[in-house]
């Protein structure tokens, strides 16, 4: 595991910085991306529900962001109890 070094940092200039890379992080053009989600009950040792599902999220650009900036779209899903 590699060394980690804390140090400190102004507050505002570490806000100042955040703000300005906001271009640079955040996509001004739509996205769809396609995922993956998995949830899993347990009882103890034994599996009580397993849920999977795929969906396709639409995602606004974060420069046009209204009361709606996004939607998904269930693909497949799949439950079992």
């Amino acid at each position: 595991m590699q060394e980690v070094v804390i140090r400190y940092v102004e507050p505002k200039n570490l806000i100042r910085e955040a703000v300005e890379k906001i271009p640079e992080n955040y996509s001004t053009q739509d996205n769809i991306y396609t995922v993956f989600y998995r949830e899993i009950i347990q009882r103890n040792d034994d599996y009580a529900a397993v849920s999977e599902a795929v969906l396709n999220v639409f995602k606004s650009p974060y420069t046009n962001i209204t009361i709606i900036s996004g939607y998904l779209k269930v693909v497949k899903i799949l439950i079992i109890v």
